[in-house]
């Protein structure tokens, strides 16, 4: 294995960042976007550096070799012989498993809510879904080279971008098919991130701690897992209270009002099932779909699931309601859930229960 590394040392350095990029490519494919794109931002952002006013703590360019053999062969080597790796303080990791789209946080290592506000700070652009990184998370070791580092407990940033994935690890991952975009958000992050944390203190940092945190244009929300906790609870009471409100009001009995949800449960899962399965066979077609995209996928399969709960009462002779639609109760539930067993996952329900809950009293 041969790893190529430059230092950019700093004034007064607490410990190094390493911006990392691998630039073998899996064979026999062109690999302009895996990873040549990686490396390419790290050559542009050493200039950058180099030409702007020096940092406090060094900096290395690490671009490893022997990434796509599932050992990582040059990043474990960085590890095994490198006097380098004992002295890192930061990691940011640059990939791509696609063509286009912007540069995501797919994964953090360290005191998470600190790190991603220093993010938010960092950069002009910050894109980053928390449940992505649970799923990372859940999945464990993914086959970068960020698995070793975050496994030696180095505090760090994996960044990629995923459109366009079919050109993955294939012949069309050519220079025609990369997003100059995508290389230049690659860019933003890796400079930005740099040039924040270059003059921070790096042996100061808060405990690790879970966070919940989205990107909603042109905002970026973030707030740590208790907070998460929190909100599920309110969910969950102002649900309870609802339904308490309407059997005292007369309205209709309690056991109605559940059991009026629990029938248009069933057509609301066979409803949300199907668009699930239609979601996943235009998926097949359309390779390209953009988060908002994929918003409105959401709400469609909400406004399918509410409408097959909707018509099951019509049928049924009863007038409908919006907290006996179906899916709120299932909706509430999962907050619950996700709040204690995955809080980055707990937005995707919070907020559109609370919405409807407090349309409902």
């Amino acid at each position: 294995m041969v790893n190529v590394l430059a230092v950019i040392r700093g004034t007064d350095s607490t410990g190094a960042i390493a911006l990392v990029a691998h630039y073998d490519t899996d064979p026999p494919t062109p690999g302009a976007n895996d990873n040549s794109a990686g490396v390419a931002v790290l050559l542009e952002t050493g200039r950058a550096l180099r030409e702007g006013p020096a940092l406090r703590n060094d900096v290395i360019l690490l671009f490893t070799d022997g990434e796509a053999p599932a050992p990582k062969y040059g990043t474990s080597a960085f590890f095994g012989e490198n006097a380098w790796a004992g002295d890192l303080g930061l990691v940011v990791n640059l990939e791509a498993l696609g063509a286009s789209g912007p540069s995501m946080l797919v994964e953090t290592s360290g005191p998470e809510p600190w790190m991603v506000e220093q993010y938010d700070e960092a950069v002009s652009d910050p894109t980053a879904f928390s449940f992505v990184a649970e799923v990372m998370s859940l999945l464990g070791d993914i086959g970068t080279d960020f698995d070793l580092f975050r496994n030696a407990g180095v505090p760090g940033f994996h960044f990629a971008y995923m459109r366009d994935s079919p050109v993955y690890h294939t012949a069309a991952d050519d220079m025609e098919s990369v997003s100059w975009d995508s290389v230049q958000h690659h860019g933003s992050n890796a400079l930005g991130i740099v040039r924040h944390f270059g003059s921070l203190d790096l042996r100061a940092r808060p405990e690790a701690r879970d966070s919940v945190y989205f990107t909603l244009r042109p905002f970026f929300v973030q707030y740590e897992a208790a907070r998460a906790q929190v909100l599920a609870l309110l969910v969950a009471l102002l649900f309870a209270g609802t339904l308490a409100m309407r059997a005292r009001a007369g309205r209709r009995p309690r056991g109605s009002l559940i059991r009026a949800g629990g029938v248009a449960v069933l057509p609301t899962l066979a409803a949300t099932l199907a668009a699930t399965l239609a979601w996943i066979f235009i998926a097949s077609l359309r390779t390209t779909p953009s988060v908002p995209e994929s918003y409105v996928w959401l709400l469609c399969v909400l406004g399918v699931g509410a409408a097959a709960g909707v018509g099951v009462r019509a049928l049924a002779g009863g007038r409908h309601r919006p907290d006996e639609s179906g899916w709120l109760p299932i909706w509430v539930v999962l907050t619950l859930l996700t709040a204690y067993a995955a809080p980055g996952f707990s937005y995707l329900f919070a907020w559109p229960a609370l919405a409807t809950v407090l349309v409902a009293r």
